[in-house]
């Protein structure tokens, strides 16, 4: 069972796992002046506010504790999407390159090709490895003709092999990378296909390995082994079916040696065009940078402008990353949920949020523990810092009560992990569910404003326990606003 943990520190929560925000941009944050969701607040909640004499708040900080609830009409989703080709992990940007390779690269995607009547030791180990290369944002497809070692594989007999020499498809040296072995993993599963075919049979590939540097972790390897045996090799594992000889070449084409750089359009690694954020309107723009930030925006009003972007028949892209938009509205009466705050207490800072069916059952789908999972919050209208900073934990003691959720501490500050579970809940009309939740300054909250957006999934109708007949689903989006006075030293 995986674990994702939660730190928190005095004023900071980091939270990873299925809890986690995406990474931090590196550009500025939306601030408060043109972050979308702040449209939503109340307008009490955007008034200065006063203490019971009708004096204003100190530095705009709240006098007295309060938790409100508010429900989203449209939800503005951010579907990160991964390239089909040239993926993150497979491209080198080119000012990491070295010389001779670097410039080798730039002219190829200058002037089309490069050539040269040597291919020297520096050359071949720079371009060892490299596939896609990233100039000022365009990523290209490097190719070229220089001398290679060539590792290939044949189908051999059992009666060709000799056991001493052979070593099995399910060997960790094959099957688990690390640092050393990595180029013996890509070299074996290039040449080898060990589960092939409707009857999982194996054999050689057809395909070859090829690299301009023979690796030495990669050549001490050929020099022990002759032979894989898949599926295993009968000692701890299954029989094995076939046997596949790897052989070992050094092919030179000969001079003149070349280097090609082709450019890899957008469209061609994802799969339709991607379009910069930028050139959307700015309020579009802005809805979709926050949506990006905290995986979804959820706000009242309909983002403005942002039909231009959901008419696209494209993906956008954001400080590097790629997203399709999505913009869901919800008919929070649709759905046969109730859902509200209840039992505020200023004096120890706590809230209850309850939930309970309409007329019929329904089930709720989320994290541990139920009914709502591990809930966090974040300061708003300070227009500082990334959209991740001073994420709270809201603490309830069904943490320490659930199994799934482990309470801790590392370097004096408080932990949270989270198993990565789902967990249904059957909510019975008359029957609802609660969880009170305190605010802690341990746990990173400080005075001022903070906003908790989150969403219930919710299935009802037709069979609940059984295979899902006949039910229909929703999400309900929910925010939870909390006003947060200073905490006495």
């Amino acid at each position: 069972m995986q674990r994702r943990t939660v730190l928190a520190t005095a004023g900071l929560a980091v939270v990873a796992g299925c809890l986690s925000e995406p990474s931090p941009s590196e550009t500025e944050s939306p601030t408060a002046e043109n972050d979308p969701s702040e449209s939503e607040r109340d307008d009490s909640e955007k008034e200065t506010d006063a203490d019971e004499d009708g004096a204003p708040d100190t530095d705009d900080e709240p006098s007295t504790f309060d938790a409100t609830l508010s429900f989203p009409s449209y939800v503005l989703g951010m579907d990160e999407q991964f390239a089909d080709e040239a993926r993150p992990n497979q491209i080198v940007a080119l000012e990491d390159l070295e010389a001779p390779a670097a410039d080798a690269v730039e002219a190829a995607i200058d002037d089309g090709s490069y050539e040269t009547e040597t291919a020297d030791d520096d050359l071949l180990e720079g371009l060892f490895g490299l596939q896609y290369v990233d100039r000022n944002g365009t990523v290209y497809d490097v190719e070229y003709t220089m001398p290679e070692y060539v590792v290939s594989g044949h189908d051999v007999a059992e009666s060709e092999v000799d056991p001493d020499r052979t070593i099995s498809a399910m060997d960790d040296t094959i099957r688990m990378l690390g640092v050393d072995n990595r180029e013996i993993v890509t070299a074996v599963n290039t040449v080898l296909e060990s589960f092939r075919g409707p009857n999982g049979e194996g054999g050689a590939s057809g395909h070859d390995y090829r690299a301009t540097v023979l690796d030495e972790h990669l050549e001490s390897f050929l020099e022990e082994y002759d032979y894989v045996a898949y599926p295993d090799d009968g000692e701890d594992g299954r029989e094995p079916e076939g046997y596949v000889e790897l052989e070992l070449d050094h092919e030179d084409p000969g001079p003149p040696y070349t280097v090609t750089a082709s450019r890899i359009a957008d469209e061609q690694r994802y799969g339709r065009p991607v379009v910069d954020v930028g050139t959307y309107p700015d309020p579009a723009a802005d809805a979709l940078r926050v949506a990006a930030d905290r995986r979804s925006l959820r706000t009242d009003e309909r983002p403005e402008g942002i039909d231009v972007a959901l008419e696209d028949d494209a993906y956008v892209r954001i400080d590097g990353d790629v997203y399709d938009p999505t913009l869901e509205t919800v008919d929070h009466d649709a759905v046969p949920v109730s859902l509200e705050i209840t039992d505020v207490d200023p004096e120890e800072r706590t809230f209850t949020l309850e939930v309970g069916s309409d007329g019929e059952p329904a089930t709720l789908f989320g994290g541990a523990p139920k009914p709502f999972g591990v809930l966090g919050a974040r300061p708003v209208g300070d227009g500082d810092g990334d959209a991740n900073d001073g994420r709270a934990i809201l603490w309830t003691d069904s943490y320490e009560e659930s199994g799934h959720v482990h309470v801790g501490e590392r370097d004096d500050e408080p932990t949270i992990g989270v198993n990565d579970i789902g967990i249904t809940t059957l909510l019975e009309p008359g029957d609802p569910m609660r969880e009170t939740y305190e605010v802690r300054e341990e746990w990173g909250f400080e005075a001022g404003r903070y906003r908790l957006e989150d969403a219930l999934s919710v299935e009802w109708g037709g069979d609940l326990e059984g295979l899902g007949d006949g039910t229909a689903s929703s999400t309900y989006p929910f925010v939870v606003s909390l006003t947060v006075p200073p905490f006495e030293s």
